[in-house]
């Protein structure tokens, strides 16, 4: 299938977003088409009902028109049943696809792109965007569109019924165009200021609740709130604006629309009297005006209905061509675990400042290292190189002489298990997150906390395992969510193990048993260690410090 694309037209990237569900589609026209061509036979029943069974005081006739006009409405009803039902699977299995679509990508981009958009922001310019894409298959939208055999129908229809008429039906729709035009570059400039304001909305919520505890301490809550008011009083100002357009553009055509009808009854009137036209005659060509006059109407606003969703669309094509970590094609899709890892002239800047600079070091199989070195000099950002979670500027590092980009990324970061000095939960149970591939038994999670000497984690909360802990692990204490984050990695069973500064918030005795059963008796190719603490060191069979992004002697 094409993908989408900001250079492509928008009739191209709808017929893209709606080609997996052409089947569903097929069906819909199917059951509009049919519809529209019954439509064109009730005009023509109320005609004669009218006529020839109301004016002529025939009951028989009139019962059997009004049975005429009970099938086509029960067929009508039959139909318009199975196209909303189809519609609605469509409109809902596409948000379904695009919020799947979305959400895997968004969980592949690269680790800069949520250092510039907080969480809040994210998700509501996601959302917000594929609630306007799924507009394309609203009901509404859809059927109007196709109801252009309502118009051929009604114009047929009308031209039957009496010709001088149409040329008044005809004479309308240029001055509907004129408004529609008017009224769709006004919706369109409003509509750029309230995506702006949405972003400025989920810009402030995110970064307030990020920094609840500095809003607290400074006691920032009347400028929080006023900030948060301005951006209201914007949003407010906008959103009225957008609806007095409607309002606008909806009463001038509804006038012109009035004005039409009292042309259309005044004129019938005189042919009714000259005899050219039968009363019922009138009240057919009036049904048929209607049905010409309506899809029309929205045909010529098709775009003044669709500026809504212009720009969600372009900035969802931006968001999903947004680069993903790792290759499409990597070269190397099996993962050894290598003798050698080697920093080959290493370089790495971080807004336009040099953060390492042109580093080489190796580590060998089966041989514990560690980076020491003050707050800054570049220690977890050489994790961060290593993990891939960010590319070198310049420089490699290899596995036995192969470049870490040439491997699949997921097969590649399945060898590592990480301990943060910030640990990382879930708001799910102990043992979701220690477990979260619920890969080990029960029996086999108790030992690795006796193991490790941490079962008191477990003694403090009565639910155990099923203790549920909170969002970041609010619930637990700062040591007991850091000892959460050690049995983790533990049970991952990898190959490479990352401590950066894993046992900070842990009590003296836990951290000496925690890190003699991790350097002595765990089985890892390599554990690399960032620490401040120095008697860890003597578990170390390198020692590595830095200073200002370069390696020290």
């Amino acid at each position: 299938m094409t993908e989408l694309h900001n250079d492509r037209s928008f009739i191209s990237n709808t017929r893209v977003l709606l080609s997996p569900y052409k089947k569903n589609l097929i069906a819909v026209a199917f059951c509009v088409t049919v519809v529209s061509v019954l439509n064109i036979f009730f005009p023509l029943v109320n005609k004669a009902i009218i006529d020839k069974g109301v004016i002529a005081k025939d009951f028989a006739v009139l019962v059997f028109y009004l049975s005429i006009l009970a099938i086509l409405f029960i067929a009508t009803k039959l139909f318009d049943f199975i196209e909303f039902a189809q519609l609605t699977k469509i409109n809902k299995q596409m948000e379904t696809d695009l919020t799947k679509k979305s959400t895997e990508h968004l969980l592949k981009l690269k680790l800069d792109y949520f250092k510039t958009h907080n969480e809040a922001q994210i998700m509501n310019n996601i959302r917000f965007d594929i609630s306007k894409l799924c507009y394309l298959t609203d009901r509404y939208m859809l059927v109007s569109i196709v109801q252009i055999f309502s118009i051929i129908g009604g114009i047929i229809g009308l031209c039957v019924l009496d010709a001088k008429l149409l040329i008044f039906v005809i004479l309308s729709i240029p001055a509907k165009l004129l408004i529609v035009r008017h009224y769709t570059a006004k919706r369109e400039a409003t509509y750029k200021k309230t995506l702006s304001n949405l972003n400025k909305f989920g810009s402030w919520f995110g970064d307030t609740l990020n920094s609840i505890d500095i809003v607290k301490l400074w006691g920032l809550h009347k400028q929080k709130i006023s900030d948060l008011l301005s951006i209201q009083n914007d949003s407010v100002k906008t959103s009225l604006t957008l609806e007095y357009t409607d309002k606008y553009s909806d009463t001038l055509e509804s006038l012109i629309d009035f004005f039409l009808n009292c042309v259309l009854y005044l004129v019938g009137l005189t042919e009714i009297i000259s005899g050219e036209l039968t009363a019922g005659g009138l009240m057919a060509f009036i049904a048929y005006t209607a049905q010409v006059i309506s899809p029309v109407s929205f045909l010529t606003k098709i775009k003044y209905h669709f500026v809504d969703v212009f720009p969600s669309m372009k900035r969802y094509i931006e968001f999903m061509q947004m680069p993903e970590e790792g290759c499409d094609d990597p070269k190397e899709k099996l993962v050894r675990v290598p003798d050698v890892i080697s920093f080959n002239n290493v370089s790495f800047s971080y807004g336009g400042n040099r953060v390492i600079n042109n580093i080489s070091f190796m580590i060998k199989k089966r041989q514990k290292i560690a980076l020491v070195g003050d707050n800054g000099c570049g220690k977890s950002t050489l994790i961060n190189l290593l993990l891939r979670f960010y590319e070198p500027a310049a420089g490699k590092i290899q596995f036995d002489g192969v470049d870490i980009i040439d491997y699949d990324i997921d097969a590649y970061r399945e060898m590592f298990a990480v301990v943060r000095q910030d640990a990382k939960l879930f708001n799910t149970t102990i043992r979701d997150n220690i477990d979260p591939m619920g890969r080990h038994t029960e029996e086999g999670l108790f030992d690795t906390f006796n193991s490790l000497a941490l079962t008191d984690v477990l003694e403090t909360h009565p639910e155990g395992l099923n203790t549920v802990v909170g969002k970041n692990g609010a619930k637990l204490s700062g040591g007991e969510a850091q000892k959460l984050s050690v049995l983790r990695a533990v049970l991952k069973n990898a190959k490479i193990l990352i401590l950066d500064e894993a046992t900070s918030s842990f009590d003296l005795e836990s951290e000496k048993v925690c890190n003699a059963y991790i350097c002595e008796m765990m089985k890892y190719d390599y554990i690399i260690v960032i620490t401040h603490r120095e008697d860890i060191l003597k578990y170390m069979d390198k020692v590595i410090r830095l200073d200002n992004g370069e390696i020290v002697n």
